[in-house]
């Protein structure tokens, strides 16, 4: 994966689900929203150039994190999968992925904290903005 895929999806992904949450502030949410990824996509450019195959393998254990949560949160029942295998596997890779962020850290820490700012970042817009859809939501109801 290079920078061009992570810069497309981030461009592309829910361009449409966007402009209708935000209606005429589309524009400005679409500045803001591009401009997160485009400093992601720097860091993580700079650290692949430092070591190429590094980077790859820190976004995979990532995402595998990322996919794990949720089938334990939501379909653990439904594929019939040990929660006590979910969480072993995530433990470990959480291990793999502190270890891969030690050693990138001791080597140029701003490759490591500008992606972790930015991920901090993120989630907490997102949790803002899930509270003010659910006491919308709550109040239409």
């Amino acid at each position: 994966m290079d920078t061009s895929v992570i810069i497309g999806a981030a461009i592309y992904a829910l361009m449409g689900q966007v402009a209708e949450l935000y209606g005429s502030y589309f524009p400005l949410a679409f500045l803001v929203g591009s401009g997160i990824p485009g400093f992601s996509s720097y860091a993580y450019g700079k650290m692949s150039n430092t070591n190429p195959s590094a980077g790859g393998i820190g976004m995979y254990l990532l995402m595998d994190i990322v996919i794990q949560w949720g089938v334990l949160r939501n379909l653990r029942n439904k594929v019939e999968a040990s929660p006590y295998v979910i969480v072993i596997a995530m433990v470990l890779d959480i291990i793999v992925v502190g270890a891969f962020l030690w050693t990138k850290a001791s080597s140029d820490r701003i490759i490591v904290i500008i992606p972790i700012v930015l991920i901090r970042l993120i989630f907490s817009g997102e949790k803002l903005f899930l509270s003010r859809l659910r006491k919308s939501s709550n109040q239409n109801d």
